[in-house]
């Protein structure tokens, strides 16, 4: 029961990956169940004003963004296993395709809560609050997608370097003074 419930949920997960428009009609369904409830996700920020709660999800993707350009930037220029070149490959254009659209959710949906801190600025809430809610939740299901690419590419890359003709053991390298000696001056 437990391996059916497992393969049911892994092949539920590749069709979610597979299938990047699903997140915008899970966008749609969820905004309009925000705004038919008259309830905004970001109303709900423990009491406090909506401007810091723009200001916080603002900041909170801007690092998330900078942390994935980084990492994906590292493993692109860095590893070069046999495995990542098979993947390279074999899923090249889809994956800068899910790599470039999850990059633009995370960015956009900073962009958006950066400018909902004037826009939205008065004491009820009004239409933007819904945008920023769609926005973030656009961001959150292509921000999981970004996660399991990159845990994918890791995960090629650790086979690689177990697998690698290196040695296992590292060699402390002997160095004697007279490999560098010193010069005297006169």
């Amino acid at each position: 029961m437990t391996a059916a419930l497992v393969q049911r949920s892994r092949a539920s997960r590749n069709w979610w990956i597979d299938h990047p428009m699903v997140d915008w009609i899970v966008v749609g369904v969820l905004v309009a169940v925000s705004v038919a409830a008259d309830a905004g996700l970001s109303e709900r920020a423990a009491g406090s004003p909506r401007h810091i709660w723009y200001q916080t999800l603002a900041a909170v993707l801007a690092g998330m963004l900078g942390i994935a350009i980084t990492a994906t930037t590292i493993l692109w220029a860095l590893v070069r296993g046999p495995r990542l070149r098979r993947l390279i490959l074999a899923a090249g254009p889809r994956l800068s395709r899910l790599y470039m659209t999850s990059l633009a959710s995370l960015a956009s949906c900073a962009v958006i809560a950066a400018v909902a801190i004037p826009v939205d600025a008065g004491r009820t809430a009004n239409a933007f609050g819904h945008v920023v809610d769609a926005a973030l939740i656009l961001s959150t299901l292509r921000g999981a997608r970004l996660l399991w690419m990159l845990g994918r590419m890791l995960t090629a890359i650790s086979e690689d370097a177990r697998e690698s003709s290196e040695p296992a053991r590292w060699e402390s390298p002997t160095i004697t003074d007279a490999d560098y000696p010193l010069q005297r001056r006169s």
